[in-house]
């Protein structure tokens, strides 16, 4: 038989076991050599929306290494905390390089300035995994992005009936 005392000797033990454990588990998602690496294509709205907020949750297991866009103005600059921006020619490169993991597609205007080519080259390769950008922010944040239903309201809106 066990005795009266047992029950306050595995009581703080396993509160104390179970206090070390979410430390470690944080510790070891917030570190910066764990997660998956991600790089944005897109410079507009949604590209640091996305951004910021997976800079907001770096429990979440995303790092970003930086973003690709097409405006040669931009390039080498920080759009959010110390990532880089870099072109979209540059865009197989880039993910040898950084050795990404995920790429998130988050351009406002994709008409004639998506890399579709290099996008599908990529996926086809299985580099990389592909995400749409709203997609990819309603996955992190469990809410969709305002930018998308009002893009959503606006071609609902632009219909003719009949």
């Amino acid at each position: 038989m066990l005795g009266r005392g047992i029950t306050l000797i595995a009581l703080p033990l396993a509160l104390a076991l179970m206090v070390s454990w979410r430390i470690c588990i944080h510790w070891f998602l917030r570190h910066p050599s764990f997660g998956e690496r991600i790089l944005v294509v897109g410079s507009g709205k949604l590209a640091v929306e996305v951004a910021r907020e997976v800079l907001n949750r770096p429990d979440a297991g995303y790092r970003i290494v930086g973003f690709v866009g097409t405006d040669s103005e931009q390039l080498g600059k920080s759009l959010i905390n110390h990532s880089s921006h870099w072109l979209t020619e540059d865009l197989d490169e880039i993910v040898k390089r950084e050795d990404i993991d995920r790429i998130v597609v988050a351009m406002g205007e994709r008409r004639g300035q998506l890399p579709t080519d290099k996008l599908l080259q990529l996926s086809l390769a299985g580099q990389v995994s592909i995400e749409e950008g709203a997609t990819f922010y309603e996955r992190v944040t469990g809410r969709v992005s305002l930018n998308m239903i009002a893009f959503l309201a606006y071609l609902h809106g632009s219909r003719s009936p009949g």
